[in-house]
């Protein structure tokens, strides 16, 4: 009799862990939906749900829920590991949205990742940071941008104009 309890005991318990581990997976495809029709406001709330139940203990205690991937006319090839894209996602979706404060922490995240993957997370952070008034930081952000960023466009001009942007910000 006592076998039939802890069989019962057993079960239960694994179906209380495949309904979670469900949630955690309809939260990133609700996320990326609304992230692909440009609906960032979503996106984050839905990346932040499944980032922090998908992460348990090691989420961070910080993480915001607005962020989404670049919408950028250059296509970002994105081939690391999921957690990389949705932590990129997420402070593109707060970019986009203005909310600087919240994608902060995950383009500091980003601009560690990849390069060849996420080649623009500097660029953003260092917008970013200009964004935000930390002027000395952005700067740095740009030229490590410009070290690690080969092509000539729009981002590379971009990159170095803030750059003389910055250095006039900080002579005046």
């Amino acid at each position: 009799m006592h076998i039939k309890k802890l069989i019962l005991a057993v079960s239960c318990l694994c179906f209380v862990m495949m309904a979670q581990a469900q949630f955690v997976n309809d939260y990133l495809a609700a996320a990326d939906k609304y992230y692909a029709k440009g609906d960032y406001y979503s996106a984050a709330q839905y990346y932040e749900k499944h980032l922090g139940q998908g992460a348990g203990k090691n989420s961070n205690a910080g993480f915001n829920p607005y962020a989404v991937s670049a919408s950028s006319t250059k296509k970002v090839s994105i081939t690391s590991n999921s957690r990389q894209k949705i932590i990129y996602n997420l402070a593109e979706s707060y970019r986009k949205l203005h909310y600087h404060e919240k994608a902060l922490p995950y383009y500091e995240q980003a601009a560690g990742f990849d390069k060849l993957a996420f080649p623009l997370a500097g660029y953003y952070h260092a917008t970013t940071l200009k964004a935000m008034g930390k002027y000395e930081e952005a700067a740095t952000a740009f030229n490590a941008f410009l070290a690690t960023y080969s092509q000539q466009d729009m981002y590379s001009t971009s990159a170095k104009t803030e750059l003389q942007s910055l250095a006039f910000i900080q002579e005046q």
